[in-house]
């Protein structure tokens, strides 16, 4: 009944210490798809018609695999094999002590279901597993004993096991371990003893080590919450709340608004000032179709070279002011920014798919920036569509945003 009560204490404490950990929801698991190998080894403590059990050795070998999840609470598969033994003295037999000792080699080999918590370095788990259990029951000297000799019984049985214990993150690939399980099993001849219709059972109290092993794209390098994969902004501070591309959320909006429409002030007014150069030409090309006019009076001209020459003026001119950032001198500056030579702007992601890069784009022009969207293709044929911000006058002013919202 100690016992029972022990191993209720135990389960209550684990499922709150799983649950405990609130305001780290957003933190991705440290086992998310991941491959654990686990060695561990135990004291096994029997259940069986025999009075005083006897503590013998067992040790176990584990493999998991934890799927990729986005929370503190993660599930995961795993098999494994294990080799010990059973003992126990004081035979109670039709109400007659004796005391002979049974002692058993074991062979386990199986599989189950685990889930695990998160509590700060900790991982507490709870387990299921269903394995395959070989035995064969012997005495003190290692004779087989009287029903195993005369095979009254199956030395291949089916155990099930409840399983907890408790992981403690020494760094981000190795633990320590600690556990505690309980083995149910079809069969009541562990011990080469069957006096009532209630099965043998076990515990076993082990430790051990874990190595865990992640090559995969589910590694989650800054702990933020979001995979590699799709981290946009890696290296991001620990604590920070962060938004699905893996983004510091920022709160001021309406600073970054203010900041950017005071940064593109200069852009505006050289615009109005393009405005007015477009309207100086054009009055220009009025002043010279006037001239020309008055002189057609005088001469009669050569239409072919006038056709010519006004529309060249006219394409020319128009061409400076349709295009206020040239893409075909574009250069491209440390620190992934570009220019023309005239205006700047910077670059925060690439995506591989137009999608991917308008759902950057939309976040972005809700926070308040001034996103856009370009299309190139690399020297191996694929495309890529980079998400940029601007424009800015200078160099210094696209440097000073971008520092300061830290895109």
């Amino acid at each position: 009944m100690r016992l029972f009560k022990f191993v209720i204490l135990i389960i209550t404490f684990l499922y709150y210490a799983s649950f405990a950990q609130i305001k780290e929801r957003r933190t991705l698991h440290p086992f998310s798809g991941k491959v654990v190998f686990t060695g561990e080894f135990g004291f096994t403590h029997p259940y069986t018609d025999y009075l005083y059990p006897v503590p013998k050795l067992l040790s176990r070998g584990t493999i998991e695999f934890y799927l990729p999840v986005r929370s503190s609470n993660a599930l995961g598969l795993k098999v494994f094999t294990g080799l010990g033994n059973l003992n126990s003295y004081g035979r109670n037999d039709e109400e007659k002590f004796n005391h002979p000792n049974f002692n058993t080699n074991i062979f386990l080999l199986g599989t189950g279901v685990l889930y695990a918590g998160r509590f700060g370095y900790s991982i507490p788990y709870l387990s299921a597993n269903i394995s395959h259990l070989r035995i064969n029951p012997k005495n003190s000297s290692g004779e087989l004993l009287k029903f195993n000799k005369l095979r009254k019984y199956d030395l291949n049985i089916t155990m099930f096991t409840l399983e907890m214990g408790l992981r403690f993150l020494v760094e981000d690939f190795w633990s320590v371990n600690m556990g505690l399980n309980w083995n149910f099993t079809n069969s009541d001849f562990i011990d080469d003893l069957k006096k009532n219709d209630q099965n043998d059972q076990f515990i076993t109290l082990f430790f051990g080590v874990s190595l865990y092993y992640s090559g995969s794209k589910y590694n989650d390098t800054d702990g933020d919450g979001v995979l590699d994969c799709k981290d946009v902004c890696p290296n991001t501070p620990k604590g920070v709340q962060v938004d699905e591309f893996g983004c510091e959320l920022k709160r001021n909006v309406k600073a970054k608004k203010e900041l950017f429409s005071e940064s593109n002030k200069n852009i505006i007014q050289k615009n109005k000032s393009i405005d007015s150069t477009k309207v100086s030409v054009i009055k220009n090309n009025q002043k010279f179709k006037k001239r020309i006019i008055q002189d057609s009076l005088k001469k009669k001209p050569d239409f072919k070279i006038l056709k010519k020459e006004k529309y060249s003026k006219k394409n020319s001119a128009f061409k400076r002011v349709k295009l206020s950032y040239n893409f075909s001198k574009e250069q491209k500056l440390p620190g992934l920014f570009f220019t023309d030579g005239y205006l700047y702007c910077f670059q925060v992601a690439a995506f591989k798919t137009m999608n991917s890069a308008k759902r950057l784009k939309n976040k972005l022009k809700k926070e308040g920036h001034h996103p856009f969207i370009v299309k190139v293709v690399d020297k191996n044929k694929i495309n890529w569509f980079k998400v940029r911000i601007g424009y800015f006058k200078t160099l210094q002013t696209a440097k000073k945003y971008k520092n300061k919202y830290k895109l």
